[in-house]
């Protein structure tokens, strides 16, 4: 059996469908705003890390072995040297950020980060993008 439901989120209006063997939070009010911020200390210390990295001196294995290790290098030198995580969390945090407890029978609850953006096409497929994290 599912629970039929409806969020107001000004402007928007969520309805949601979820099996009755997971729901979010006790109440759907448990969805608020959120904003992004990474510490500053956290984003050196990755950069710290990057550039402290030794990278194996592999012969051209192709993909068979993971990715390129000049591919690698490349990128650990551009995420030290030149990304802006500042620049990049502004962006993001102009998005409609959002977060959610959510709960399956059997399993502790867990913090959820997301972003409910509507499509300007009427004809538009929904995606749900889910990433990995610690859950604390």
């Amino acid at each position: 059996s599912t629970t039929v439901g409806r969020i107001s989120l000004s402007p928007l209006e969520i309805i949601y469908i979820v099996p009755d063997a997971l729901t979010i939070g006790s109440t759907m009010e448990t969805i608020r705003p959120f904003r992004i911020e990474v510490p500053s200390s956290e984003v050196e210390y990755l950069k710290q890390r990057l550039r402290s990295s030794r990278i194996p001196h592999l012969f051209d294995a192709g993909w068979e072995y993971g990715p390129p290790v000049e591919d690698i290098k490349r990128i650990s030198k551009y995420w030290a040297e030149e990304f802006s995580w500042q620049s990049f969390e502004e962006r993001l945090n102009e998005l409609p950020n959002y977060e959610a407890a959510i709960a399956v029978d059997g399993f502790d609850p867990c913090q959820v980060h997301f972003i409910h953006q509507r499509s300007d096409s009427p004809d538009a497929i929904p995606l749900l993008f889910v990433h990995g994290c610690a859950c604390a």
